[in-house]
């Protein structure tokens, strides 16, 4: 039996407001036990002084969520992230063989700067 591998898009292209915040597309990722998740940031305004991009998970059907931007935990089963200013023009990507279950979707925590546009997708495989 070979590998399964599905994508998925976990943010679309949009501009966010620093700070925490997170994606609206959920996957369900109970199949699943590898995931490879990749960051397209293609433009910011302002000096940002740290980013931060990794999974959240949720194991009630969305209702409460851990991981990356919540304040259950500060780190979810994979992540991205540095104490440094973004270009602009990033790619950026995280891998984790954790077991996941449940949803998943793109937590973010981001300091300085004003606003960050950026788009996300990941590779799901079982």
């Amino acid at each position: 039996m070979g590998l399964v591998s599905d994508v998925y898009t976990l943010k679309a292209s949009s501009q966010v407001a620093v700070g925490a915040g997170n994606g609206t597309l959920t996957v369900d990722a109970s199949a699943y036990d590898k995931a490879s998740v990749f960051i397209n940031v293609t433009a910011k305004t302002g000096t940002f002084t740290s980013y931060l991009f990794g999974l959240q998970v949720s194991l009630d059907g969305g209702s409460n969520w851990s991981g990356i931007g919540t304040q259950a935990a500060p780190l979810g089963p994979g992540s991205v992230g540095a104490a440094a200013d973004l270009v602009g023009t990033e790619k950026l990507w995280f891998s984790t063989t954790l077991f996941m279950g449940g949803l998943v979707r793109l937590g973010w925590v981001t300091a300085g700067g004003t606003n960050l546009t950026f788009s996300a997708s990941a590779m799901f495989r079982r």
